[in-house]
């Protein structure tokens, strides 16, 4: 029976190594970059898609954006500080706090295709945020069609 459970501990401690370890040695370039996310949304007017993500060390992403149709729309990386001040400010229509992306990605709205440099990220929660609304940096209108890819090394 002490056999088994310690086969069994072991197991769980092995699965749970398995991200670190794939982060370890993506950090160290042994292995290549990975999409994380390669998506298409619909994004209607005054609302926002967002795809959320952690790296758990020192980890470079890179974000490709391509609008597929509809009106341009704002794009931007934001770190878990940043994030709350938005979501807050998107749910009440008032600010609450200033609202600064910890990485801006395309330099206006985004109005055809995007690719970033690789973007320098610490541990921590990231948010990639698509918006159609006039409040932000977008143009608001009608439903915007957008491809995304988070690629991360």
């Amino acid at each position: 029976m002490g056999r088994i459970l310690k086969g069994v501990g072991l197991g769980i401690f092995i699965l749970l190594m398995i991200p670190v370890v794939l982060s370890t040695l993506r950090e160290q370039g042994v292995l290549p970059p990975k999409a994380i996310f390669d998506e298409t949304v619909e994004i209607r007017l005054n609302e926002y898609a967002y795809a959320s993500f952690s790296v758990t060390g020192k980890s470079e992403v890179k974000i490709e954006l391509d609008l597929k149709s509809g009106p341009p729309v704002s794009d931007m990386l934001l770190d878990e500080r940043y994030y709350g001040s938005f979501t807050s400010t998107a749910r009440t229509g008032r600010p609450t706090g200033t609202i600064v992306p910890a990485h801006g990605l395309s330099p206006e709205k985004l109005d055809g295709s995007y690719s970033s440099p690789w973007i320098s990220l610490e541990p921590g929660n990231y948010h990639l945020i698509l918006s159609n609304s006039k409040f932000d940096r977008g143009a608001g209108g009608t439903v915007a069609t957008v491809h995304y890819k988070v690629i991360i090394k």
